[in-house]
């Protein structure tokens, strides 16, 4: 919004998620913290497994973006907030 209105001529917007490490395997049918062991992708998993993650975006108009010769990956078209805990 304040680029779209002119506040603004560039802004970095990310963000980051941390899970517990010993909740990986919350919900399974058996236990593999003995092991150490989160197995996602395999056929016999039992649980889930949380992991982090982080982004982080540079935001500009598309002119700008354009005159300096940068890739264009996407548009904002629209945008909203919520905070539910």
């Amino acid at each position: 919004e304040l680029i779209r209105r002119g506040r603004a001529g560039a802004l970095l917007a990310g963000g980051a998620d941390e899970a517990c490490d010993d909740a990986r395997l919350a919900f399974g049918r058996r236990s593999d913290l003995a092991t150490g062991l989160a197995r996602p992708f395999d056929a016999d998993r039992s649980g889930f497994a949380l992991a982090e993650g982080s982004a982080l975006l540079m935001l500009e108009p598309a002119e700008a973006a354009r005159s300096r010769g940068a890739r264009i990956h996407g548009e904002i078209l629209g945008w909203a907030s919520t905070f539910d805990p």
